[in-house]
């Protein structure tokens, strides 16, 4: 049920703080196994430009091409669901590499998180096209249907988590949500959370707390916690690396290339049983050769542009480089065919640094006096060698299958060149790792069961606890992680 105030609440046996995908599947999981739950979200139904005015903070680093970031998160409920693109795909077994779990920990969760975000693949069809190189499968959420024959994909929105389990929200008897009710401070003695204080209509008020989850989102998480660690003066948050090990996956567009798009059809289209809608294919490196080359993951999407390109303005050039390939364009340019014009759009897995991080401003406050936050993230020139190294791999299968030929940008391997961040380079979406999870306080904030270490009744979900973040969309882990904890709860905490 929705309530209508704070006063006179129950001490419920779990507090959640936040309404994105993180907190509503650990509640709506909760519900099913009938444990009481009380919500605190500090939006409403719409965003403002009040609500996200709280989201606002510093990005800095000279090599950080992070977006604005109130423009990458809603504070209303329902989160950030409402901005994703519903592209899902699980984590692969070899990016647990660095984490207290392995894939198989989270694996039973799958059907349930694919349910809750209506997904109907089992992510089961990739293609090994060589020993190198993988065509992998994604999922758009909420996909209706495929028509292979015509090329056309028919889909609504991806599930907006609010108007999706509203109504299954409101008729609860289990899950008691309250709307602009902003945590502001979490509370506590020694190693356990006793209360938050929350921000209503001008008043604070304090709610008791028995087991609590923060759910704010990949860098609210740490916000919260910090500033509660800071006006706490450490009285029950001690770990030192709060809002380190900050992540988040570089977008880019790293290379062009010239083909015929019937060709890649028929090479690309029928390997896959869910191919992605626009004649959009995406390929990734074999554990193999990410060994063998010392890359990080990174998945490769090829998509058609609406730029054509007469062969014949490329024909000399070919005809220097690959004089085969030039001449079977030559042919076809006096057809008066033109080629497509493809773009090579990666996302890239970064290395995990501490000196990448969240932290609090000292000198700019939103209107509740919490000081807003400062990223300070620096792109590694070793995402610049993963980037090349996989596209130089792609490049040549392309030559063996005699599909095109693909242009690598040129400041992927000048070193003394800044990112570029030209295009639809994109990034600061996926925001990952300020309080990740571990098995010690030195490098981590939470544990294997995602509790804040050292304490007792605090946990965090969502993508800042994630260890690694591979080079996926992290919306479908997130949720199995949510799924995850709400087991854990249910066989350690009195009801």
């Amino acid at each position: 049920m929705i309530i209508k105030t704070l006063d006179k609440l129950k001490l419920y046996p779990v507090t959640i703080i936040g309404t994105g995908p993180a907190s509503l599947t650990l509640a709506l999981e909760l519900e099913e196994k009938k444990i009481s739950c009380l919500i605190l979200e500090a939006g409403s139904f719409e965003s403002t430009e009040d609500s996200q005015d709280f989201y606002k903070g510093y990005n800095g680093g000279e090599n950080s091409y992070l977006q604005p970031i109130h423009t990458t998160r809603s504070r209303m409920y329902g989160g950030t669901s409402y901005q994703w693109s519903g592209l899902c795909r699980p984590l692969d077994e070899y990016d647990f590499k660095e984490w207290p779990i392995k894939k198989n920990d989270i694996d039973p969760y799958f059907k349930k998180a694919a349910k809750i975000l209506e997904l109907k693949s089992d992510f089961k069809n990739d293609i090994l096209l060589n020993e190198n190189i993988k065509q992998v499968e994604y999922e758009y959420s909420n996909q209706e249907s495929v028509l292979a024959e015509k090329k056309e994909i028919f889909s609504t929105e991806p599930v907006r988590f609010a108007t999706k389990y509203n109504q299954r929200i409101k008729r609860s008897k289990y899950i008691h949500l309250s709307l602009n009710s902003p945590v502001t401070q979490i509370i506590g003695t020694d190693s356990v959370a006793t209360h938050v204080m929350v921000k209503t209509n001008d008043a604070l008020k304090k709610i008791n707390v028995k087991n609590l989850i923060i759910g704010c989102g990949g860098y609210e998480n740490a916000r919260l916690l910090l500033w509660s660690q800071e006006t706490s003066k450490n009285a029950f948050l001690k770990s030192p690396v709060i809002g380190t090990y900050f992540n988040t996956h570089p977008h880019w567009p790293i290379g062009r290339g010239i083909a015929r798009m019937k060709d890649l059809h028929n090479h690309f289209q029928h390997r896959i049983k869910n191919p992605m809608r626009d004649g959009t294919y995406i390929l990734s490196p074999t554990k193999k050769f990410m060994d063998q080359r010392n890359i990080k993951n990174i998945s490769i999407r090829m998509h058609r542009t609406e730029h054509h390109i007469k062969y014949k303005e490329l024909i000399r050039e070919l005809l220097c480089v690959a004089p085969n390939y030039g001449k079977k364009i030559a042919e076809i340019a006096n057809k008066n065919i033109f080629c497509e014009h493809i773009v090579f759009f990666c996302v890239s897995e970064q290395e995990t640094l501490e000196t990448n991080k969240v932290t609090l401003s000292k000198n700019d406050f939103d209107k509740f006096g919490i000081p807003r936050v400062h990223m300070q993230f620096e792109l590694q020139d070793s995402v610049r060698k993963t980037m090349s190294t996989f596209l130089e791999e792609i490049g040549k299968y392309y030559i063996t299958q005699d599909l095109g030929r693909i242009s690598i940008e040129d400041w992927l391997y000048d070193y003394k060149k800044k990112f570029s961040i030209d295009g639809f380079a994109d990034g600061g979406c996926h925001h990952i790792g300020s309080t990740r999870m571990g098995e010690n306080t030195k490098n981590s904030v939470v544990d294997k069961n995602l509790l804040v270490h050292n304490t007792k009744n605090l946990y965090v979900v969502g993508s800042s606890t994630f260890t690694t973040g591979g080079a996926v969309n992290p919306t479908l882990s997130i949720c199995q992680l949510s799924l995850k904890l709400a087991d854990y709860l249910e066989r350690n905490i009195e009801i």
